[in-house]
């Protein structure tokens, strides 16, 4: 494991004593002596006898109502503060993707770290001493939404995990989350055609190569969205050419004001309303990031209910 993430995780630790932190080989191990303090939330996130390798080799065993190692699935009346196996799945396949040992169902990877911050401010920020399951499943999702927005495939994968552990619902098919829905839609909305088979099997492609890899998976839609904007078919339509959107110039191509138009009209369908458009104005002025404005109209309910469920 990386020193980054052992220093991670012992930042988590630090806030609860009575504590001790093994390292052996790539595993880091901890435990708890006694309940101290908050301890109770840090066990809800299964961080007592937890290790970050493949949980899903070792062998259940249950006592009372609790879970104590991985093969753990949510049944009624767990207790979370005595069940770490549950989370200790969850977690791994967070960080690195794989099939729930029980139910089978797949999760993507958002990565060590992703994973770490996302528990970490779930811990610290949303959770009290008498969490459950579904309040640490819901922490979990505010924590992701406050890192990484929500509608993308990072929150998919915190949502994915805890359902393939069998705490709370599904994610709501839509079709925009898939890579050929996504490409599909952006030929629509920016070249107002179907696609054709070749720049559509490119642009798949250049998404699906991240496999099971989500983190990735947002940076290329998000670079495969972008490389809309850029094309010479967009660029070259009359509406597009007599808006002002563009500014002749490499170094910042678009003009602010029209880019945020633009970016309701291809999103969005339709033209901005003021207060939007003054906001988000401001944000691109403030930010001078073309890729946060784009990144925010793929993650907003509105352009996702366009396609299906949020």
């Amino acid at each position: 494991m990386e020193d980054t993430q052992e220093k991670r995780m012992v930042a988590v630790l630090t806030v609860w004593p009575n504590h001790t932190l093994q390292r052996t080989g790539h595993r880091i191990t901890v435990a708890i002596h006694r309940p101290v303090g908050r301890v109770a939330e840090l066990g809800s996130l299964g961080l007592t006898r937890t290790t970050v390798d493949r949980p899903c080799c070792k062998t259940a065993r249950t006592s009372g109502l609790s879970q104590e190692y991985p093969r753990a699935q949510f049944f009624e009346g767990m207790n979370p503060h005595f069940s770490s196996g549950l989370q200790n799945v969850t977690f791994y396949l967070l960080a690195e993707s794989g099939n729930h040992p029980s139910t089978g169902v797949f999760v993507k990877k958002i990565g060590r770290n992703q994973a770490a911050s996302v528990y970490f401010r779930a811990l610290d920020i949303y959770l009290t001493p008498t969490a459950t399951f579904a309040n640490v499943r819901q922490a979990c999702e505010l924590a992701t939404r406050d890192l990484y927005s929500t509608g993308n495939p990072y929150f998919i994968a915190v949502r994915k995990s805890w359902f393939s552990a069998g705490v709370g619902s599904d994610v709501p098919f839509n079709s925009i989350d898939t890579s050929t829905g996504f490409v599909t839609a952006h030929y629509r909305d920016f070249f107002l055609r179907e696609p054709d088979t070749s720049g559509l099997n490119s642009r798949v492609n250049s998404i699906e190569q991240c496999g099971v890899d989500a983190a990735c998976e947002d940076g290329m839609r998000l670079n495969t969205s972008l490389g809309f904007w850029e094309s010479s078919e967009f660029q070259s339509r009359g509406d597009v050419q007599a808006s002002g959107l563009l500014t002749g110039d490499p170094s910042h191509p678009f003009d602010n004001h029209q880019f945020v138009r633009w970016c309701y009209l291809n999103y969005l369908r339709r033209e901005p309303d003021g207060p939007g458009w003054s906001f988000w104005e401001t944000e691109l002025n403030n930010l001078g990031d073309y890729n946060a404005i784009i990144r925010a109209f793929l993650c907003s309910q509105e352009y996702r209910e366009r396609f299906g469920p949020n």
